[in-house]
């Protein structure tokens, strides 16, 4: 392990009730810290969402790009009465997203490659999306690229944000709690920058980060920090495995080639 002594990293994801990060980290022997530095905040519905519903049928896609953002419209806008409504193919960005579509009774006919925008535009291009409607049910934060990459090849896309994602009140003084911490990790863009805002000095020296993917690194570069770890596969079973390589060899870099679609 990392300095002969028990590794501790701080997970930066907000938390909840089961955490496989978590628990695959610390049945490793790994101290966990965990300080969320984003907050999830649901949206009201839009003025036109009740009118959406009713024509739910007549969408040829509808697209998941987080679990939160699944939650949030099974619980808050879709009510279970109106749920047969959603005859759409469904895409799910990635294996937490389509799991957590299950609970509800939903089944993702699209899980890309690699679990990013950029490669969930790509499949679903690669099936056809011209002439086809498109709802797209994400944060009011999300980058563009997965609408523009849909518009540009001919589908209608009619996008809904499901919530926003802020920074918690309380995190500057949470951040005064990394004496001792070996790794930061981090599972979002958002989650960096939140981070970096509300750190009270500089990045510490000795301090290393891991993150789940090429988006989340492209974040963290911004602020002259490389990543250590980075798994090929970008769930938080894989980035939980890259970080127990990561100690078990002593802090050897970890840093995994993106896959492209």
């Amino acid at each position: 392990m990392l300095n002969l002594k028990r590794p501790k990293v701080l997970i930066t994801k907000p938390q909840e009730e089961k955490n496989t990060l978590k628990s695959i980290l610390e049945e490793a022997g790994i101290q966990v810290l965990w300080i969320p530095t984003i907050k999830i905040t649901p949206l009201e519905k839009p003025p036109f969402f009740e009118e959406l519903v009713e024509d739910l049928s007549s969408f040829d896609w509808v697209v998941f790009t987080s679990k939160n953002g699944v939650k949030i419209f099974f619980e808050r806008y879709l009510p279970q009465e109106k749920r047969h409504l959603l005859s759409a193919k469904i895409a799910a960005i990635g294996p937490g997203t389509a799991k957590a579509l299950l609970e509800y009774g939903q089944k993702a006919d699209l899980t890309p490659s690699a679990y990013d925008s950029e490669t969930l535009a790509c499949e679903m291009l690669k099936r056809g999306v011209e002439g086809k409607k498109v709802l797209l049910l994400r944060a009011k934060e999300a980058r563009p690229i997965l609408r523009e990459k849909l518009t540009q090849g001919g589908a209608e896309v009619t996008e809904i944000h499901l919530y926003k994602v802020e920074m918690p009140p309380e995190l500057p003084s949470l951040l005064k709690e990394l004496e001792g911490v070996d790794l930061v990790v981090f599972t979002s863009a958002q989650a960096v920058h939140n981070f970096f805002k509300a750190l009270p000095r500089n990045w510490p020296s000795h301090l290393q980060a891991a993150v789940i993917g090429p988006i989340t690194a492209q974040a963290l570069k911004k602020y002259g920090i490389e990543p250590k770890v980075m798994p090929q596969e970008y769930t938080l079973e894989a980035l939980a495995s890259s970080i127990i390589d990561y100690f078990s060899k002593g802090g050897e870099s970890c840093v995994n080639q993106p896959l492209t679609c």
